[in-house]
């Protein structure tokens, strides 16, 4: 009985060996022309599936694509008598991928490398200029906005992907040319925008960033500051709300008075 267990266990081994030895002999390969993309391009590849014998063969592989930190996930089934055209999106994040080919139990992977693109865009809109970060890297730039002839302060322009900021543009009203600079780089140029005023006293001409204005009217304004554009302009036109808040409350006071003394002049 010993015997014949032994004998059965040594014959489902012969069958099973070359099956074992096929599965472990099978072979997967990535093959990638260009390892190193531009933000929006497809990333191109090929998968070489070889039998035991080292002969190609054709099948479906499941393939997944990440990013390092694994924030973005593709998933695909191509075949590997195809070249795979995959779109990551035109704002892939910067840095290394890697593409994982699997097929039954054998797996292999190979890394790419996605190049940064810093993209604003800029747009100017009744008197507000929005910046955008439309490439695939956080941006931070120290800019200057010119407006006519005169050339506002720096600041520090510091912008997550797709995220935008707004400068209100203040100046008499007429119509200006609008510069962006950075480190003696222009940005942006565009001409013939009309300005309409803003409800500044005198010739006050600059960017106010909108979150700033916002921020304004909740606290009732800043002191004036040599450095700041902001707190300059909100300072004149804060102190021009003060002067007529004054002159209303005054006012008021006058007429009470007077409705005070001819009420009492009546009673008499």
């Amino acid at each position: 009985m010993q015997t014949k267990k032994i004998g059965l266990i040594f014959f489902c081994i012969l069958i099973l060996f070359p099956l074992i030895i096929n599965a472990q002999n099978n072979k997967i390969e990535i093959t990638m022309t260009e390892k190193t993309i531009k933000a929006g391009e497809d990333v191109l590849f090929g998968i070489i599936l070889y039998n035991s014998q080292n002969n190609i063969i054709y099948d479906n592989v499941k393939i997944i694509i990440q990013d390092a930190e694994e924030t973005k996930t593709i998933e695909k089934i191509i075949n590997s008598k195809d070249i795979a055209s995959i779109s990551l999106g035109e704002k892939a994040k910067q840095g290394q991928w890697k593409i994982t080919a699997t097929y039954k139990d054998i797996q292999t992977t190979e890394t790419f490398f996605v190049e940064a693109k810093e993209e604003l865009t800029f747009n100017i809109e009744e008197g507000i200029l929005t910046i955008k970060n439309n490439g695939n890297i956080k941006i931070n730039k120290e800019i200057q906005i010119i407006i006519g002839e005169t050339t506002g302060e720096p600041k520090n322009l510091g912008l997550n992907i797709d995220e935008e900021e707004k400068y209100r543009l203040i100046a008499p009203e007429g119509i200006y040319e609008i510069k962006i600079i950075s480190k003696e780089e222009v940005l942006f140029s565009k001409r013939n925008i009309q300005l309409e005023n803003q409800g500044f006293t005198g010739q006050a001409i600059g960017a106010v960033n909108e979150k700033q204005t916002q921020k304004n009217l909740l606290t009732g304004g800043i002191s004036p500051d040599k450095e700041s554009d902001e707190a300059f302009l909100y300072y004149i036109k804060n102190s021009k709300m003060v002067y007529t808040f004054i002159f209303v409350i005054f006012g008021a006071m006058i007429l009470l008075a007077i409705e005070r003394r001819y009420t009492k002049k009546f009673q008499k």
